[in-house]
């Protein structure tokens, strides 16, 4: 159909409105689908990941899988083992306060940059690095001497 114009009029089609849907005490509501979802105690989560539980045992004690707990239990896991951090964090510095020796040792280490002191021994075209501590002393003097004697002899030779 062309108008005055020349154009195409197009046809205007009629849509028809849905009619609205009663609700009465008859009408079904539609069924959930798929499986129902596995519900498991977060603070149970983070209360075994802070005695230092892993994920595969965590897990198995809720009767979940391991992607499940990483999941929906990451912030728990999370917090959990921050708290065992902290804990030993505590404990290690009360050791070292009570005067022991070997964790002041590590903590020194882990914290400050602290290091066992090594030696660097160059003799001709060779370097050997040898440990310093109070027990090996004794063998590192030796063996300073044993090379210092064999260099000598290939000197006089």
């Amino acid at each position: 159909m062309k108008t005055s114009k020349g154009k195409t009029a197009s046809k205007k089609v009629a849509k028809k409105k849905a009619a609205p849907r009663k609700v009465t005490a008859t009408t079904k509501t539609p069924a959930k689908r798929g499986r129902p979802r596995k519900e498991f105690d977060l603070e149970q989560v983070a209360g075994m990941a802070a005695i230092g539980c892993s994920d595969d045992e965590i897990a198995g004690v809720l009767s979940i899988s391991e992607g499940l707990l990483r999941t929906r239990g990451r912030e728990a896991l999370n917090r959990g083992r921050a708290g065992m951090r902290v804990s030993l964090r505590r404990l290690q510095l009360k050791a070292a306060a009570d005067g022991n020796s070997s964790m002041l040792i590590w903590l020194g280490k882990m914290y400050l940059g602290q290091r066992d002191p090594r030696y660097e021994i160059k003799i001709d075209q060779r370097t050997e690095i040898v440990d310093a501590r109070e027990e090996a002393s004794e063998q590192f003097m030796d063996h300073i001497l044993r090379e210092i004697g064999a260099h000598a002899k290939r000197l006089d030779s």
